[in-house]
């Protein structure tokens, strides 16, 4: 196989698992907003994110990065759980401070019954 050929190969098989697994994201955050009966507007408030960010999830036009995907699990494990009235209560209401660092604390607590650990100072 001549060496430009396998150049494309190379890149084509990188693109499409980058391509599969922004669809795989788009699915699954589409889902847990909809289980949570939320707009992408409101989604991205709860979460402290820009509309367009989660547009741009559900759309396979991008994928939630390592911070915003352990979010979103933690959102998965309330809504596991049937937690989800509660958070989206808090929420509307305004006591859960969505985007802000207590909203972040509130929903680690939900998902796992703790707090998140928090980073040592030097």
């Amino acid at each position: 196989m001549p060496a430009g050929q396998k150049a494309l190969d190379k890149w084509y098989t990188t693109w499409y698992s980058i391509v599969m697994k922004n669809k795989e994201s788009a699915h699954r955050v589409q889902k847990l907003r909809k289980a949570l009966g939320l707009s992408q507007e409101d989604f991205a408030r709860l979460l402290g994110l820009a509309f367009q960010t989660v547009n741009r999830w559900e759309n396979g036009l991008a994928a939630p990065s390592g911070l915003a995907d352990s979010l979103l699990e933690s959102v998965g494990k309330i809504v596991a759980s049937g937690r989800s009235a509660e958070l989206i209560e808090e929420f509307r209401s305004g006591a859960l401070g969505a985007g802000s660092s207590k909203a972040y604390h509130r929903i680690f607590s939900m998902a796992f019954g703790t707090q998140p650990p928090v980073p040592a100072h030097r």
